[in-house]
């Protein structure tokens, strides 16, 4: 994909790219720049830098800088460049380290990803075969690989990263988020209980030579933080996190229910007798079909538009100069019954080619075969 045109996709799905940064002066105008050759949208917070990491930034064009005086800590970094990012009107943000860990070449990864699950958080998992890391990191990752299952009963690879796309409205506990590097931790957590697709992607990363590695993690302070935390969020898991999960099934549960109750009712005992009535008295002139087709039409859109199933939104749209007056083919991809549906909402003029089980469906089989519709 050319850097244009995807610099074009991502602001019209609303994608920026924000990137916390403390004391990297080292790389962080090589990370920045490469960033702007993906996207226009850059957001960057200097979390209280103390070297010349502000100053780099400020003679570079075209970013958008968050900045503090005080080191508040990568968590409340993160909130300051989500609630920028609010504000300017985007929809998701990327977020990536300002140490060069992360290869801003990748961002179209977290598009593609981005357009096949919308509303979902993506999460880089790096690949970290035959890469030099300390075994405090090793074990750090599987530690909280470990009590991410137990708090949310969802795997995931790598729960460490930086490397995400984040759906900006469908962030929660950010008022409650911790202000240093576990908050990553926790705004998996929560988008977990409150039923946020969480969706794993290989991503590329680079650690440079042990001597050269700049790192803010205090492994006293910070473990002990995490300990904490993992504390409390085991026991929110329990009163907090499974009555969310309860909750959420059960009332998918009754919307699936309730949506083929409803269904069956109507077809049933509303459509399928009246349609056996119409048909048996009177002669079935063109006419007459055509009020068929009309009656179809209106119970479609009563069911699909105003109506609606719960849980669900239904939108359609017509193409611009599309004129169903004019003999048209609409060729579509049929997967249940209720897709019949969707696409009689366009027009009372359609006529299907129907394949042999919709034929003879008891349900609304002679429906079908009424309204001339073809095998």
């Amino acid at each position: 994909m050319m850097n244009e045109e995807l610099k074009k996709q991502l602001r019209n799905r609303r994608i920026c790219v924000v990137i916390p940064t403390y004391n990297n002066d080292k790389t962080i105008k090589t990370v920045v720049e490469k960033c702007l050759l993906y996207c226009d949208d850059v957001i960057v917070v200097t979390d209280g830098c103390t070297d010349r990491t502000t100053d780099i930034l400020h003679a570079i064009d075209g970013i958008t800088i968050v900045s503090y005086a005080q080191n508040r800590g990568k968590g409340y970094a993160l909130k300051m460049g989500f609630r920028k990012a609010l504000e300017m009107g985007f929809s998701y943000a990327i977020t990536l380290d300002g140490d060069g860990q992360h290869y801003p070449e990748d961002i179209p990864l977290f598009l593609k990803a981005n357009q096949q699950h919308p509303q979902s958080l993506i999460i880089g998992s790096r690949q970290l075969e035959g890469v030099d890391r300390t075994k405090g990191s090793s074990f750090a990752n599987k530690f909280s690989n470990f009590w991410f299952y137990v708090q949310t009963g969802r795997a995931l690879p790598d729960t460490q990263t930086g490397y995400r796309l984040y759906p900006l409205h469908r962030l929660y506990g950010l008022s409650l988020l911790t202000s240093r590097y576990e908050a990553e931790l926790e705004l998996l957590v929560f988008a977990s209980w409150h039923g946020v697709k969480l969706v794993p992607i290989p991503i590329q990363v680079y650690y440079p030579p042990r001597n050269e590695r700049v790192s803010h993690f205090r492994p006293g302070k910070d473990f002990a933080r995490i300990s904490v935390l993992n504390t409390i969020l085991c026991f929110l898991a329990v009163v907090y996190g499974l009555p969310l999960r309860l909750w959420r099934a059960l009332t998918a549960t009754l919307r699936t229910v309730y949506s083929l109750l409803f269904f069956l009712f109507f077809t049933l005992v509303v459509f399928t007798p009246f349609v056996w009535i119409y048909t048996k008295f009177g002669k079935m002139t063109e006419r007459r079909r055509y009020r068929l087709h009309q009656l179809i039409y209106h119970a479609s859109r009563f069911v699909m538009i105003h109506h609606g199933i719960p849980g669900t939104k239904y939108e359609y749209k017509v193409a611009e100069g599309i004129d169903f007056n004019k003999p048209r083919i609409i060729i579509c991809n049929h997967q249940s019954h209720l897709d019949l549906m969707c696409q009689l909402v366009f027009t009372p003029k359609i006529v299907f080619l129907t394949n042999a089980w919709v034929w003879n469906n008891p349900f609304y089989g002679s429906l079908i075969r009424n309204a001339e519709y073809l095998r």
